[in-house]
């Protein structure tokens, strides 16, 4: 039987990579803009709209995207 003696947490994860030859320019940007271009598209509608905090930590790399978010409740 195991015990567990410390409080419990629920997390979760996500990453992704995109080789840059695989997007277009436009694609690129919206990637990069993502929080900002929900916004002029109106397909953002949660309550830290008004917030430029990111969830997700996106960079470019050696020809690559990078896109990474972790959640810890």
């Amino acid at each position: 039987m195991k015990i567990k003696q410390d409080f419990v947490t629920n997390s979760s994860s996500s990453s992704f990579i995109v080789k840059l030859s695989d997007l277009t320019e436009l694609q690129k940007y919206q990637i990069l803009n993502h929080i900002q271009v929900a916004k002029e598209k109106g397909w953002s509608n949660n309550e830290y709209d008004d917030c430029e905090m990111d969830e997700w930590r996106i960079e470019e790399k050696d020809g690559n995207l990078f896109g990474t978010t972790y959640m810890d409740n």
